[in-house]
């Protein structure tokens, strides 16, 4: 298979990888409940995607490189999200 071959597989798995996570961000944000989601998970996750970072970074693989940094955005709004919540209703609860 040709390097441009590779290159175009890869940044369409990048395109996919990358907007996985859009329509679970943006019912989020719209209709701000977090109630199923996980602190823990979306933050092993970020842990794997930074991790994938580096390793994109140290190969000069740019598909990798470019998914994993649109996928840590989106992970951090969906983080963000998720502790503003969690922290609202704790106080709420008061």
């Amino acid at each position: 298979m040709s390097n441009i071959a590779v290159d175009i597989v890869g940044y369409i798995g990048a395109i996919f990888i990358s907007i996985a996570f859009l329509p679970q961000t943006i019912k989020l944000i719209k209709t701000k409940n977090t109630k199923g989601l996980s602190l823990m998970s979306y933050s092993i996750y970020q842990v794997g995607l930074t991790s994938f970072i580096i390793y994109a970074s140290l190969i000069n693989n740019i598909p990798l490189l470019a998914a994993n940094i649109f996928g840590t955005v989106i992970n951090i709004i969906l983080l963000t999200l998720i502790i503003f919540n969690l922290y609202y209703n704790k106080n709420r609860e008061k």
